[in-house]
């Protein structure tokens, strides 16, 4: 069993880029005839912002070692960066959810979507 998933692995890697390539070449084809701007979806925490994390990272952290900081508030356009902290752009579905820090991790910002996946933001000057 641990032989297939090895070797599915690398197939499926190859997968996520090439589908991750087709969107971002749509993206890019279509905001060419556009002049709107769309912002990467970050949260703004302490006047710095914390950009989300798509990729696949794991984070050996429990609950315990989580501090929340506070309550993300208020959600504004795609278009447009947070101006005020606990605010986000692009994570609409995140608003009310708490915003955590650890020390283990001190650059980012973890909020726990209603399903319970722990979502991570890094801080945008420490990438």
């Amino acid at each position: 069993m641990k032989k297939a998933l090895f070797i599915l692995s690398p197939f499926f890697l190859l997968v996520l880029f090439l589908v991750g390539y087709s969107t971002y070449t749509r993206i890019t084809t279509d905001s060419s005839s556009s002049t709107e701007l769309y912002y990467r979806p970050m949260v703004m925490y302490n006047n710095e912002y914390y950009l989300v994390i798509t990729s696949g990272l794991r984070f050996d952290l429990s609950e315990e070692e989580l501090e929340s900081v506070g309550v993300l508030a208020s959600d504004v356009s795609i278009h447009n960066l947070p101006t005020e902290n606990m605010q986000s752009c692009g994570v609409a579905d995140l608003v009310g959810q708490n915003i955590y820090v650890t020390e283990k991790y001190p650059d980012y910002l973890f909020i726990y979507k209603k399903d319970g996946t722990l979502i991570p933001f890094i801080l945008e000057s420490a990438r």
